[in-house]
């Protein structure tokens, strides 16, 4: 398959108990798609041209801006609760599924990233802080102090897109089949391994 970067952003609208579509002008909860149109382009096509795509990605330390966190969603406000997350992540969630699935009803989202590069490629919790300012820290772990907010999106995922494949884009956080039979057994269907493996190294983790 080909990625395709339509360089979407994330809005405050976004995080609000909304029933979202995506419709021209736009409606409250859609603004990360209404801001280009190279995503009703590239999704019409899927969609047109029975062409199963899947999406990318809902927990990112690196893509997230700061004020996601924040109180009143303001960058230099203090952190919000884990609770407010919560909603703010389930609310966020639930509108890029039904945003999607209600203005492109035949389009075949054949499974969704809930999570990326969640560990260091280290192993182990990213450092509380924020990406924006120090690289590889992570907003999720300043909110939370843990990696509960793994946990959290995965129940979103199966709430809203229960027919949908879970998939876990972490690259360098998967070295052992440990780590990858934790996500299995959240529910994720498919999970990209560190670049680094050895076949050996691969072939265990199969086996496993």
């Amino acid at each position: 398959g080909i990625s395709v970067n339509c360089d979407i952003e994330i809005s405050n609208a976004d995080t609000k108990d909304l029933d979202a579509v995506i419709l021209p002008g736009g409606l409250p909860g859609a603004d990360y798609l209404d801001k280009s149109e190279k995503v009703h382009a590239f999704l019409s096509f899927a969609e047109e041209n029975n062409i199963p795509i899947r999406g990318h990605v809902f927990v990112w330390h690196s893509q997230t801006p700061d004020w996601f966190f924040k109180e009143n969603f303001d960058a230099e406000a203090d952190w919000v609760t884990p609770e407010k997350m919560n909603k703010r992540l389930e609310n966020y969630m639930k509108n890029v599924v039904n945003a999607v699935t209600t203005q492109y009803p035949d389009l075949e989202i054949y499974a969704w990233d809930i999570v990326n590069e969640a560990f260091k490629d280290t192993g182990g919790m990213r450092d509380a802080g924020s990406n924006n300012t120090v690289n590889g820290q992570s907003a999720w772990v300043s909110v939370y102090g843990d990696q509960s907010y793994i946990v959290n999106a995965f129940t979103y995922a199966k709430k809203y897109a229960p027919d949908v494949e879970i998939h876990i884009s972490t690259q360098t956080g998967i070295v052992n089949y440990a780590a990858a039979n934790a996500f299995y057994n959240m529910g994720a269907k498919r999970i990209v391994t560190a670049r680094e493996l050895s076949i050996t190294e691969l072939t265990e983790i199969s086996k496993n």
